[in-house]
């Protein structure tokens, strides 16, 4: 089994981005696993400049709306992994891996885990997403299913979740997608959102692919997780920099 990290990102979020992938060559303990990042052309010029071995760029074209962008990005790494890579680790670029972690500390039984937690325990994420996935996907999302960062998957899950959902929606993805309603942090909850990326692969896993995926109430989650999930929109401060720095001890 081939492994590869991808991500997505853009060049508001580059101090994350850089803070990201130091993390990652610190902690994650399986050499030569190569990582993929998906940015904008704006981006190409700050990324140049970043002593980054094993990070590999593919620049997109950009969307008025980019916070649709960055989903729709999500939905398709299929098509720009190589085909060697049997399982992806779908990680943002706020997401910090603060401790060591191996490949097996994602999967159960050599399948990729994905954690849920009841609606009860999850009612932002339930207003916020639930119903958009639930008619994306022509089915309930029952639960909520994007609690646990990062996301193994099935490269071959992505582009079945894809599918699946264009044969709902009886049309393209990206054309159903696209948004040119520039995205407001502030305007989230009117803001036209078609669907959760995390959700609704993590739901088409545990309902078409169950056999190969593990199913983990998040509660029972290996403590310390070795990452940790911040909110690029709120949470950069000097103070979190200098912070990152000293976790970091020269990576």
């Amino acid at each position: 089994m081939k492994c590869a990290i991808a991500i997505v990102s853009y060049r508001a979020d580059l101090h994350w981005l850089s803070y990201c992938l130091r993390f990652i060559r610190k902690n994650w303990k399986e050499p030569g696993t190569p990582i993929y990042v998906r940015l904008e052309h704006d981006c190409r010029d700050v990324v140049a400049e970043w002593q980054a071995p094993g990070v590999n760029y593919i620049f997109v074209d950009p969307w008025p709306d980019g916070y649709a962008r960055q989903m729709y990005l999500k939905l398709t790494w299929d098509q720009d992994l190589p085909s060697d890579i049997d399982l992806v680790i779908l990680v943002d670029s706020d997401l910090m891996l603060v401790r060591p972690c191996f490949l097996d500390d994602l999967l159960c039984d050599g399948k990729p885990v994905i954690d849920w937690l009841p609606w009860t325990e999850s009612w932002d994420a339930e207003r916020a997403w639930r119903a958009v996935t639930s008619l994306a996907m022509g089915m309930d999302l029952k639960c909520d299913m994007m609690v646990s960062a990062p996301f193994p998957l099935w490269v071959s899950t992505i582009a079945a979740t894809r599918a699946h959902i264009e044969r709902v929606i009886r049309g393209s993805l990206e054309k159903w997608m696209y948004s040119d309603v520039v995205f407001k942090t502030e305007n989230f909850l009117t803001h036209p959102l078609k669907l959760a990326d995390y959700e609704a692969m993590n739901l088409y896993a545990s309902t078409y692919e169950a056999n190969r995926y593990v199913l983990r109430n998040c509660h029972d989650r290996p403590v310390p997780w070795p990452w940790r999930l911040y909110w690029s929109r709120g949470d950069w401060n000097a103070a979190l920099q200098a912070e990152f720095e000293q976790k970091l001890g020269g990576y």
